[in-house]
């Protein structure tokens, strides 16, 4: 739900200080992890499923650095809007409904002080 949510919906998910993007895609990750949804798909399901990790795939490395951990690209990268859309279609292929999503209750930490990332 976070990958398919309004750029404005993915930045109030986290603290100022973290790198939001890399942030969305490591919760995906772990959340498609947790769940081991992969075993469950239909075919269908499993296309949808895997543009989106093949394109996550493509971008990601060093060189997509800006990408994941400048808040703005949420707002003016291309890349992002084709990464909502992707977890859109998967939404509506699952046939399930989008519900914004919510804070993850983590902590982060920096040098400076921690934040309870709570609503």
């Amino acid at each position: 739900m976070a990958l398919a949510a309004p750029a404005s919906v993915q930045d109030a998910l986290y603290p100022d200080f973290v790198a939001k993007g890399d942030e969305l895609v490591q919760a995906y990750s772990n959340a498609l992890s947790a769940i081991n949804i992969k075993q469950e798909l239909d075919e269908k399901q499993q296309d949808v499923l895997g543009v989106l990790e093949d394109y996550l795939t493509v971008n990601a490395g060093e060189e997509f650095a800006t990408m994941y951990c400048d808040t703005s690209a949420l707002y003016t990268d291309s890349r992002w809007e084709e990464i909502r859309g992707l977890a859109k279609a998967f939404i509506k292929v699952m046939d399930w409904t989008y519900s914004a999503p919510e804070k993850n209750q983590a902590t982060y930490l920096n040098a400076e002080f921690s934040q309870k990332n709570t609503s």
